[in-house]
């Protein structure tokens, strides 16, 4: 393996964990009855922000991809965007098969959480 696919998943595993991590805390609450804190979201979110900065400036330093100053900053407030743009880029079409890959970790505990709400017998 080498670097350029080292660095693709160097910071996935941590990605996945915390998206595992919130998904079973969601599901464990949902199946209780109980919502989550008000700021659980909002933390998620912004933890998920900051590890698609991470991956990206790892992933773009191993390909010596030139991005302005400010990527790390759009990466981070519009990575829904950004990244899909950054895998095209720098991977051709099937770096969108990437993309969709990202877009289902930001959903996985929403969706984790609503199918335990609506199979949840009351």
């Amino acid at each position: 393996m080498n670097l350029r696919d080292s660095s693709f998943s160097k910071l996935l595993l941590p990605l996945v964990t915390l998206t595992f991590i919130y998904s079973v805390g969601l599901v464990v609450l949902a199946s209780r009855g109980v919502s989550a804190p008000d700021g659980s979201n909002l933390f998620w979110r912004f933890a998920f922000g900051l590890f698609m900065v991470r991956w990206a400036t790892i992933d773009r330093r191993a390909r010596s991809f030139s991005v302005p100053f400010e990527f790390d900053a759009f990466v981070f407030f519009g990575w829904v965007l950004v990244i899909p743009y950054y895998l095209l880029k720098t991977r051709g079409p099937r770096g969108l098969i990437s993309a969709m890959g990202f877009w289902a970790l930001s959903i996985t505990p929403s969706l984790a959480s609503q199918v335990v709400l609506l199979t949840r017998g009351k």
